[in-house]
């Protein structure tokens, strides 16, 4: 086998040095393999197909212990060399770019010509396009824009078999029938590995407004979302936390700030506090919240009516939980401080995963150590989602290629 994967390319590394930097949570591949073009991905994928070898794809590693416990593996194949531009059309807002390429970097390109991508997962830059969009990881801009299913075009995918498809186009109106790009979309890499995708983008504010409001209790913080909701202000993100704190911008697109910030005002019912930026110095905040790897994170997933009830809730436990909340999207994410032994975490995870479900909603755990993963399944799906999910995996890998564990039933 390893003979084989040395024909197909030089960079093919069998060194331990390197191959223990691409361990995820102690399992380590033979070899590691570095693509640098979509003709040497669908090469990589074909001979492992061939030999039947487990394959773990690899962008810069930011989602590698996201979900459940990876299997073992033959080989790891990384993408973080395959990262230019292959076109950008901006009087269409438009553009296609490989895989590898960090979000960072695509963001820096395009707001040189005064656009920008509206996709700020927290802690985000420094990973690859194609990392964030098979997690489907979005921030707090999916209140209007939507996720990475809403702004996504078009995909180019390898299969388990080394072919290369596409699915979509660089057009909004360019489907007829079923968006097989939203299958891959968030299938963490089971299903096909992402090579390109083509991604809209949007015309540059000059200015943003940020608004902020404390609620006295979760009533009131509801309250204060229905407003939100109802309203017609073109509100691009909303943030809110477990302190009931809630934050909001929209941009001016040529309003003057004094007018925004009078109709927000009447139609929210409230004097906020504010403040002006460009958005060249836009940040949600959100970042510090999820850097920390130490604690156990949890992602809520409910109604929206319901954000403020998972507030009152972890707010009751004891310390409290810090958390924060996309409420447009009824995702709550809470980080589990306080517990050292594993079955603390996870007696606390199944309570929280029972209150979820009371709530309408369910709950993954999203980042955990090994013991933890070891004794809870993450992710909270119904038998409809796991038949269909197992199903896919069958028709589009059906040698089991890509390693299995992380997904839904440990796919």
């Amino acid at each position: 086998m390893k003979e084989a994967f040395k024909n197909i390319s030089t960079h093919f590394s069998l060194q331990e040095d390197e191959i223990s930097r691409y361990a995820v949570r102690g399992i380590r591949p033979m070899a590691v393999a570095h693509v640098e073009n979509t003709g040497e991905l669908c090469q990589w994928l074909k001979e492992c197909w061939h030999q039947r070898a487990k394959v773990n794809v690899w962008g810069a590693g930011g989602f590698q212990e996201l979900g459940g416990a990876l299997t073992a593996h033959d080989i790891t194949v990384t993408t973080s060399g395959h990262h230019k531009i292959v076109d950008y059309d901006h009087d269409n807002f438009t553009v296609t770019v490989k895989s590898g390429l960090l979000l960072g970097e695509l963001a820096n390109t395009v707001k040189q010509h005064n656009q920008f991508l509206p996709y700020n997962p927290a802690t985000g830059a420094d990973k690859t396009i194609g990392g964030l969009v098979a997690a489907n990881e979005y921030g707090s801009l999916c209140f209007f824009f939507g996720t990475a299913r809403d702004l996504v075009l078009g995909l180019k995918i390898v299969l388990a078999d080394g072919r290369l498809v596409r699915f979509g186009g660089k057009t909004m109106k360019n489907v007829a029938g079923y968006d097989l790009c939203k299958l891959f979309i968030g299938s963490m890499g089971t299903l096909g590995v992402i090579d390109e995708i083509t991604l809209k983008l949007y015309p540059l504010p000059q200015e943003l407004i940020r608004f902020e409001y404390s609620a006295g209790d979760s009533d009131a913080c509801q309250g204060f979302l229905k407003k939100i909701y109802r309203s017609n202000l073109p509100i691009w993100d909303v943030v809110a936390d477990s302190r009931l704190f809630i934050r909001f911008t929209i941009p001016t697109l040529g309003i003057a700030g004094k007018d925004l910030i009078d109709k927000v005002s009447s139609q929210l019912g409230e004097t906020l506090q504010h403040s002006s930026f460009s958005m060249r110095e836009y940040s949600t905040g959100c970042d510090d919240f999820f850097k920390s790897n130490s604690d156990t994170l949890v992602k809520w997933i409910v109604p929206k009516s319901r954000v403020s009830d998972v507030f009152a809730y972890l707010n009751g436990q004891d310390g409290g939980m810090p958390s924060l909340a996309y409420p447009g999207r009824g995702v709550v994410f809470t980080r589990i401080t306080g517990y050292e032994k594993t079955e603390q975490i996870v007696n606390l995870c199944k309570k929280f995963r029972d209150h979820a479900r009371k709530l309408d909603g369910r709950l993954n755990v999203y980042r955990a150590d090994i013991p933890v993963v070891q004794k809870l399944d993450v992710w909270d799906v119904d038998q409809n989602t796991l038949y269909w999910s197992k199903a896919l995996k069958k028709e589009y890998d059906p040698q089991g290629v890509f390693a299995s564990g992380r997904f839904v039933g440990g796919i």
